[in-house]
Order: C-alpha cells, then sequence, then structure tokens
C-alpha cells in the first residue's frame, strides 16, 4: 500500500468558468488497485474519492465517484494518465459545468502532477 502526496496544475478546455488551476492531492493506492483519497477540486472545494487504478506500463487509468462539487453530490470520475518520470504524470478527465441557465458545458481538464 503506497500513500501518494502530490501537487497538480490543470488547464480547463471547453469550459467558459473561472476555475481554479492548482490542486493539492493525498491518495492511497493498494496493491488490488483500489485507491481513495481527497484533492482541492477546481471549485475550491475538497472532493473525496473512491475507485480503481488500472495500470500498463507507464500509462494509467482510474475510474470511480467523486464528490465535493457545487453541481451534483457524488459524481462518477474518469481520469486517464502517463508517467513522463519517476514522479511526474500528465492527465486527463472529462468535465462538465452548468452554465446557469439550464445548459451544460462539456471540456476536459488536462494537466501535470508531481507526486512525493
Amino acid at each position: 500500500m503506497d500513500l501518494i502526496l502530490a501537487i497538480a496544475f490543470s488547464h480547463h478546455i471547453g469550459m467558459d468558468g473561472n476555475y481554479s488551476e492548482i490542486h493539492p492531492h493525498i491518495q492511497l493506492q493498494a496493491d488490488s488497485g483500489f485507491v481513495a483519497g481527497a484533492y482541492l477540486n477546481s471549485e475550491s472545494n475538497v472532493s473525496p474519492y473512491l475507485g480503481w487504478r488500472f495500470e500498463y506500463d507507464a500509462a494509467f487509468l482510474e475510474v470511480g465517484a467523486v464528490g465535493g462539487y457545487e453541481s451534483i453530490n457524488v459524481a462518477p470520475y474518469l481520469r486517464v494518465g502517463y508517467e513522463i518520470t519517476d514522479g511526474v504524470d500528465l492527465f486527463a478527465a472529462p468535465a462538465f459545468e452548468t452554465d446557469g441557465r439550464g445548459g451544460v458545458n462539456y471540456g476536459a481538464v488536462v494537466g501535470v502532477s508531481f507526486n512525493f
């Protein structure tokens, strides 16, 4: 079992809102692939999550459930990534936002994570 402390820097593609792009993160990774953690999300709220991590060479996929967002209590989450060096990951995740008029904008969050 590993405890990962990280800081991620992100960019929101296709989104209209003004979002935080700095995300402190803590994650517990079990040998079975189970992950649990929390991060400071783009709305500056703490987002706890549970899920599974699958790895293939330097690539990874995480799937699970996440909380802490204003527009939804619990949401599915998906994050894909690639370890470019030991402790440095590139990642991408789908994202959405409500536009205040009942509509939804879809986009993506991309970034880099420095893991300690």
